[in-house]
C-alpha cells in the first residue's frame, strides 16, 4: 500500500464516525420533534432554539469543516483514481505482433 492509498483510508477511518454521529443525531432530532409534536406540543421554541445552536455550533466549528472539506475533494480524486488505475490495468499488447 502506497502512502498515498494510507492517507485516504486514514481520512476515511477519521471522517465515518463523524458522519455516523451526526447522521444518528439528526434522525434523532426529528423523531423527538415529530413525537412531541404528535402529543400536541409546540415545538416552534424549539425549532428556533435548535437554530440558534445551529448557529453558534457553525461558528465554532469553522475550522473543522473547512478541513474536513478541503481533505474531501482529495480523498474521493485519490479513491477513483486508485480504483480506475486498478479496474484499467491490462497487459501492454503490441501491433507488430501480426
Amino acid at each position: 500500500m502506497s502512502r498515498e492509498e494510507g492517507g485516504v483510508q486514514s481520512r476515511a477511518r477519521t471522517v465515518q464516525p463523524l458522519l455516523r454521529a451526526v447522521g444518528r443525531l439528526v434522525i434523532g432530532a426529528v423523531t423527538l420533534m415529530s413525537a412531541l409534536s404528535t402529543l400536541g406540543l409546540n415545538i416552534a421554541p424549539l425549532l428556533a432554539s435548535a437554530g440558534v445552536v445551529g448557529i453558534a455550533v457553525g461558528f465554532g466549528a469553522q475550522t473543522l469543516v473547512r478541513d474536513l472539506f478541503s481533505g474531501a475533494p482529495d480523498c474521493a480524486a485519490q479513491t477513483s483514481l486508485a480504483t480506475s488505475a486498478s479496474a484499467y490495468r491490462s497487459p501492454v499488447t503490441t501491433s507488430s505482433a501480426r
